[in-house]
């Protein structure tokens, strides 16, 4: 049976999405470096084909640290064995699934959603499972809206169907739900709506309890194991549940040292699986799919504090209710994309069953092998794909569907209906546009990556300096980095906003690598005192890549108090002061007391700033260029400005 019900949950604000345009670089892509154990097809697909920009999606920073009570209308599927709950608000999350039976939860539900800058948009929270399309990452959509509403099978059962449209791929994406027992049946189907082929990620992401007892198998005995390096990622395949070869078991992740992936290398031959137990009472959660969904992974923060500190971060801060990540993908890593061909679909099922195997072998491999007997059979059990007569819709997506439907003329595909909501305003110019009306772009409208607007947008009489930006995130988009300066310049030109104007400038900070043109465009927005939490954020960024520290510290009393507050703004003070060797004034930004909201997974500023304040400290005591390991020992890194990965 599906219910909808208000679910209040304490969470933090997410705030606007920001006005400026992610104008990413090339040059930011991380790197991926495979040893010589790697030697099949992913050698030739790891780190390939990856993107740099999340254009046309906007990011999302606004958010902030502090949960207050937030009512989300939910989706709930309940039978007497299990209670699911889903956030169709949130990107169609999987927040909570709980055995009725044993009274316990059956994935990892948070209890507060505390917003990390881990996703491609940046935000991103824990807890439940997330759904991850397209692009290597957490989704663009994981907080937003997707169409949700009750689906009737030609089977007769009652589904929760919830889709979207993934505009920088060309795909959409179709998830149906239904409970059958104990277990929750999940079917999805990816199709490519173009004529082209395009690439193809998925990866359902999978929160579990982290237990001192907690225990994770899959039937395989090798991993492609990452280490996390600044700025990239080194990979490498190795046996497990001992891939150091010192007696350590990693299928007991709590014991694990450092933040690592481990991409399961299972046979082809295999059933795919895992499973997470605590092995104090056998319970868990048993987690199976048809044989498409290929790709296994356990993620763990670590015991190192970096790691413990992010694994607190996003869940409780005093790091009472650790989690871990299992997940299952299309391929064996996330690291690869696969192709989609035109109009192609695929197609795979995974149930998501409350395991209960007490007194497992304490070998891992036999203990791997009872728990896929089981599996086998559980596997056998899943049905077809489901047919759909009737659909009821609830709640809608954004229009990024409907706009595309009548660009190409036509349904984007046969799965799902994609209509206008609330956001129809979003899109009214390019509606107008393609209708041949005189449009007008306002602040409101959205960011797309249709070229064909281009010509129309071009040809639009009386355009203002919003036009000429959505022309130039369209160029962008398409990889003309040369039409999209002149279109930002055409846009400053006709009267730009401090939108238009913070957009010129990340374009020329980011892939001219013109910093101090880049200043120049945000000039008006310093004398005018105008400065938002974003534009503040990008103007710090500029002066210090600029070497115009002093610049900073002289705009900061301009700033709102607010402002003023920020975390990153005041971690960028401390670093104005240290490259300008005015030691004393430091503590008053670097000190415990500062909060980051938006630190970058794998992001090391902070620890840095640390590092290289007290190293001049040294010197200054007469200790001569002492190095990271002298400064960290003798002034020890505090846990609450530690989130270094490795």
């Amino acid at each position: 049976m599906i219910t909808w019900e208000d679910l209040s949950i304490p969470t933090a604000t997410l705030g606007e999405d920001s006005r400026i345009p992610d104008f990413a670089a090339p040059d930011s892509i991380p790197y991926f470096i495979c040893d010589e154990s790697i030697t099949g097809p992913e050698r030739d697909r790891i780190g390939k084909r990856m993107i740099a920009s999340v254009l046309p999606w906007k990011m999302q920073t606004g958010y902030d640290r502090t949960p207050v009570p937030r009512t989300y209308r939910a989706a709930v599927l309940e039978n007497d064995c299990l209670r699911a709950v889903f956030l169709p608000e949130l990107g169609g999350r999987l927040f909570s699934l709980y055995d009725k039976r044993r009274g316990e939860d059956v994935i990892y539900e948070n209890k507060e959603i505390r917003f990390g800058n881990l996703a491609l948009c940046n935000a991103w929270f824990a807890g439940g499972v997330e759904w991850n399309l397209g692009i290597k990452g957490h989704s663009p959509l994981t907080n937003r809206p997707l169409f949700a509403g009750r689906a009737i099978g030609r089977d007769g059962r009652e589904y929760l169907k919830m889709y979207e449209y993934e505009p920088i791929r060309g795909l959409v994406y179709v998830m149906y739900f239904t409970l059958e027992e104990e277990r929750l049946l999940a079917s999805f189907a990816v199709e490519n709506v173009t004529d082209r082929p395009t690439d193809l990620y998925w990866w359902s992401n999978i929160a579990v309890a982290q237990k001192p007892t907690t225990r994770v198998l899959v039937p395989t005995d090798h991993s492609y194991i990452t280490s996390y390096a600044e700025g990239g990622y080194r990979v490498s395949r190795k046996p497990i549940p001992d891939p150091e070869g010192d007696g350590s078991d990693v299928s007991y992740p709590a014991v694990g040292p450092r933040a690592i992936d481990y991409f399961f290398d299972i046979p082809d031959g295999e059933e795919k699986w895992i499973c997470s137990l605590d092995t104090a009472t056998g319970r868990g959660l048993l987690h199976l799919s048809t044989r498409e969904l290929i790709g296994r992974k356990m993620f763990l923060w670590g015991n190192q504090n970096g790691g413990r500190h992010w694994n607190a971060w996003l869940t409780q801060e005093d790091g009472s209710d650790p989690y871990l990540e299992i997940q299952a993908g299309l391929a064996r890593t996330q690291f690869e994309y696969l192709t989609l061909g035109a109009h192609d679909t695929v197609r795979w099922s995974e149930v998501y069953y409350p395991a209960d195997f007490p007194g497992l072998p304490a070998a891992y491999k036999e203990a791997a092998e009872k728990i896929g007997r089981a599996a086998k059979e559980e596997i056998r059990k899943i049905p077809a794909f489901p047919g759909e007569e009737h659909f009821f819709p609830v709640q809608y997506g954004s229009g990024r569907g409907a706009l595309a439907a009548k660009l190409y003329g036509r349904p984007l595909t046969a799965l799902a209906d994609f209509s206008f909501g609330e956001d129809r305003a979003a899109y009214a110019f390019y509606l107008d546009l393609l209708d041949g009306r005189p449009a007008h772009a306002t602040e409101k409208s959205e960011y797309v990556n249709h070229p064909e607007l281009l010509p129309l947008i071009l040809k639009n009489p009386g355009n203002n300096a919003q036009a000429w930006l959505l022309a130039a995130v369209i160029a962008f988009c398409s990889g003309d980095h040369d039409a999209t300066g002149r279109y930002l310049e055409k846009a400053v030109q006709a009267g730009a906003d401090d939108t238009v104007l913070a957009a010129a400038a990340c374009f020329e900070t980011r892939i001219r690598k013109n910093h101090v043109g880049a200043l120049a465009l945000l000039a008006p927005i310093a004398a005018a005192r105008s400065f938002t939490r974003d534009t503040a954020r990008l103007y710090a960024e500029i002066c210090l890549r600029a070497g115009r520290e002093r610049e900073l510290v002289n705009a900061y009393p301009t700033f709102p108090e607010e402002i003023r507050q920020y975390g990153r703004i005041r971690m960028y003070l401390a670093m104005a002061y240290v490259a300008l060797g005015e030691l004393e004034a430091v503590p008053q930004f670097l000190n415990e007391e500062l909060v980051v909201p938006d630190l970058r997974e794998g992001e090391y500023a902070v620890s840095r700033i640390y590092t290289d304040y007290y190293r001049l400290v040294m010197e200054r005591e007469g200790i001569a260029a002492p190095d990271d390991g002298q400064v960290l020992a003798a002034h020890p890194l505090p846990y609450a400005l530690d989130f270094r990965m490795k």
